[in-house]
């Protein structure tokens, strides 16, 4: 190998993974698709345990057909949450084209919780695009106790009427490294 021996090699990549140099961390690439409009909804009164929905899941909900399947199948068909749901979905703006996302998120250990940092409409597909901190990335023996979580997050997109599918991308990096997106 040019003269240099296989071990000094990878000495030299130990030292660089233990630093965190060499390492993509700008979050990767956004997914295909157009960036479209998106806001938080407020979720106080929401009634669905976390747990008992599917865990990194995004759902497309735009009328109260879907509404009451998604609570029969996720929320154990509590009547509060398919009101509270029902009153979301009544209140979208159909000329945009708005529809809720929900959405799940697994994060603890090393993982923060991911942020949406976009909405990708491509075709039928809704791409959110999430960024996820995690101080173990592009870094050797890491130890991280942060307890296992789950959240659900609800967000309403703008464009996606048609969209029959959602589809999440998750970009890593370590906000301790250089490069990390902001």
């Amino acid at each position: 190998m040019c003269g240099v021996s296989r071990w000094w090699a990878v000495g030299v990549w130990a030292v660089l993974a233990a630093c965190g140099l060499g390492v993509d961390n700008s979050g990767g690439e956004a997914p295909p698709g157009t960036s479209t409009p998106f806001a938080a909804v407020d979720a106080a009164g929401w009634d669905c345990d976390p747990f008992l929905t599917s865990i990194n899941s995004d759902t497309l909900v735009q009328d109260d057909l879907q509404a009451d399947a998604f609570v029969t199948a996720q929320c154990e068909g509590r009547t509060t949450a398919r009101d509270w749901l029902r009153a979301r979905v009544a209140s979208l703006d159909v000329a945009k084209g708005q529809v809720l996302m929900i959405t799940t998120l697994g994060f603890g250990g090393c993982q923060a919780e991911p942020r949406l940092k976009d909405v990708m409409l491509d075709g039928d597909t809704v791409r959110p695009w999430f960024l996820q901190a995690n101080v173990a990335y592009g870094r050797a023996n890491v130890s991280c106790t942060e307890e296992l979580r789950v959240a659900v997050r609800i967000w309403t997109v703008d464009g996606a009427r048609a969209a029959t599918r959602a589809e999440r991308t998750v970009g890593v990096y370590n906000p301790d490294l250089p490069n990390a997106p902001e």
